[in-house]
C-alpha cells in the first residue's frame, strides 16, 4: 500500500513523460554530507503494458500483457 498512489491510464511517450516530470517536480530534496540535492522520497512508476495482435488471416486477438517496475529510493550516500 502506497498513500496518496495514482494510478493514471496514458497513450503516449509524451504523456507518460509528462506524468514523470510531474511527479519528479513534488519529490522533496534535501541536502546531505554527499549531495547538496539528494532525494528525500522514493519514486515508483509501474508500467502496465497491452498490445493486441491479430494474425493476418484469423480473426482472434493475440493479448500480451507486460508490467515493467521503475524504483529509485531515496538517497543513501555512504562516505
Amino acid at each position: 500500500y502506497v498513500q496518496e498512489a495514482q494510478r493514471t491510464p496514458v497513450r503516449s511517450a509524451a504523456e507518460l513523460l509528462r506524468l514523470v516530470q510531474d511527479g519528479s517536480a513534488q519529490r522533496s530534496v534535501a541536502a546531505t554530507h554527499l549531495n547538496a540535492n539528494s532525494s528525500r522520497t522514493h519514486a515508483v512508476v509501474q508500467l502496465l503494458l497491452k498490445q493486441e495482435v491479430t494474425t493476418p488471416g484469423s480473426n482472434i486477438p493475440n493479448k500480451l500483457t507486460s508490467v515493467m517496475n521503475l524504483v529509485d529510493l531515496a538517497g543513501s550516500e555512504r562516505a
